[in-house]
């Protein structure tokens, strides 16, 4: 068999893993030769996947909700969106069955019938979560009997659905598995994300005894948070994994399920997922695609700055502050009337002072939300992808985000900007030397004039900044060289 026909699998599980994993797909196919398959299930950025059908990248649709244009569709199934809840149409069906028996019947009480029918419910849901599992199951089997799939490359190896059926089927027959995350995610802030909805806590309805249960029979399928426990997955898929044994050993970290390798990006992060209890044999130092990006704009971050200033009009002169605005999503506790006022409050402070402001939006964002607003501050909305233009900043203002290790990597002033109460949990996981915290407007413009003036505060934030950046990842350049060289010690050509 030929390099060239030695096939590689890359699964990219949502928009923002999708546009990373379009670039190593890219690459694989451009610059070496193994011939790279983009498994897909949900629409994705569409501009991405158009430049790449301009190559001749196979496309794979296994579980399309909608199939992407000239998306290859192989072995498709239908998928059904299960609502975990008590849909509307049960709680008819619960009136016209439950309450003319309970008139006629005095025998029978209400929390009887009420839990008669709830026991119903939850039998009839898993049923159903079973089948789509089952089908996935399926679908996997079929696949990798089509194709000859050499090592599997993804975000992450802790997924449910149709992502873990996949990845146990190839742990059954030997296939690499290369976990290869796009950020750091901290078990933490996953746990804080999930404390916010009921399914997942231990001690909320609804599926409370199986929740219960589960903890009990797989304590590591949970996370204490707030004083009480979450679960990873939903309860009734993780009792469909469990029972189909393919329940991710430590759901909460990168690493935990059945992969042969993780994709790191630098020592610090090593240290991290070490903690959090993956095995030190599986992790391999590499950096990510995008630091490659990175290292080619600082390479040429001049001509870069020329390029700013001609397509936004901006002085020679003009110092630059690039704000990343967060994400509307729920990991926010605050309502959204508080998200978009602190939004504005950091606007209305950068506006005072004496540099040009570059606003970047997370790849989830619709900039039409975000255009009149950024406007009203005069400030700017970027065009171009954040990685091209972090390189020529002064300052950088963000939330929690892992854009703060690029900023650390270049040496630049990175300031988190948090003006609701933040969790502790979360808050933990950021606080390092290298990195200034404001909470306050105060506290952010009395940070944005030390870096102006270069005072003591300032020099303190940037000796610890060079030392977080020996650490934080491999800046030369060189991760695609190292990508290569790995898949072929792996697959042994």
């Amino acid at each position: 068999m030929s390099q060239k026909r030695l096939r590689i699998a890359i699964m990219p599980s949502n928009r923002p893993t999708f546009s990373v994993m379009a670039l190593l797909a890219e690459f694989l196919h451009t610059d070496t030769p193994f011939d790279p398959i983009l498994i897909v299930d949900i629409p994705q950025n569409q501009k991405i996947l158009s430049s790449l059908l301009n190559h001749p990248i196979h496309i794979h649709c296994l579980f399309p909700d909608v199939s992407p244009p000239k998306a290859e569709a192989l072995l498709s199934t239908s998928r059904v969106s299960i609502d975990p809840t008590v849909p509307a149409s049960a709680l008819k069906r619960f009136y016209k069955a439950i309450v003319p028996r309970f008139v006629r019947d005095i025998r029978y009480t209400l929390s009887q019938q009420l839990q008669q029918y709830w026991q119903r419910t939850i039998v009839s849901v898993y049923q159903q979560e079973k089948k789509i599992f089952d089908g996935y199951q399926q679908v996997a089997k079929k696949y990798f009997e089509a194709y000859a799939i050499q090592a599997i490359i993804l975000p992450s190896d802790r997924l449910g659905g149709h992502t873990l059926a996949l990845l146990s089927r190839a742990d059954q027959l030997k296939i690499p598995i290369i976990a290869y995350p796009t950020a750091l995610a901290y078990p933490q802030a996953l746990a804080v994300r999930r404390a916010y909805h009921a399914k997942f806590r231990k001690n909320s309805m609804p599926y409370y005894w199986l929740k219960q249960y589960l903890l009990w029979r797989y304590p590591k399928q949970g996370y204490s948070i707030h004083q009480t426990q979450v679960l990873y997955f939903e309860p009734l898929r993780t009792l469909v994994y469990a029972q189909a044994k393919t329940l991710p050993q430590l759901p909460w970290t990168h690493g935990g399920g059945n992969s042969t390798q993780v994709w790191v990006s630098g020592t610090e992060s090593k240290g991290n997922y070490i903690k959090w209890g993956v095995s030190p044999d599986k992790l391999v130092v590499m950096g990510t695609l995008e630091q490659d990006l990175i290292y080619e704009a600082f390479q040429h971050r001049e001509v870069t700055r020329l390029q700013i200033q001609d397509q936004y009009q901006l002085s020679s002169q003009a110092k630059l502050i690039i704000y990343a605005i967060p994400p509307l999503s729920e990991q926010y506790t605050q309502n959204d009337a508080k998200y978009w006022q602190g939004i504005k409050d950091v606007l209305s402070l950068l506006q005072q002072k004496n540099y040009a402001v570059l606003v970047s939006l997370h790849p989830k964002s619709d900039p039409q939300q975000y255009e009149n607003l950024v406007k009203a501050y005069d400030a700017i909305l970027l065009k171009q992808p954040l990685r091209e233009v972090l390189p020529v900043a002064e300052i950088y203002v963000t939330n929690y985000s892992s854009t703060v290790d690029w900023s650390i990597m270049l040496q630049i002033p990175v300031i988190i900007a948090d003006f609701s109460l933040p969790n502790d949990e979360v808050l933990e996981d950021f606080k390092q030397p290298a990195i200034m915290f404001a909470t306050s407007t105060h506290q952010l413009s009395t940070y944005i004039d030390a870096v102006t003036q270069q005072s003591d505060i300032y020099h303190h934030y940037k000796k610890h900044l060079a030392l977080a950046a020996a650490v934080k990842a491999p800046f030369d350049g060189q991760v695609k060289a190292r990508i290569y060289q790995t898949i072929k010690n792996t697959l042994g050509v």
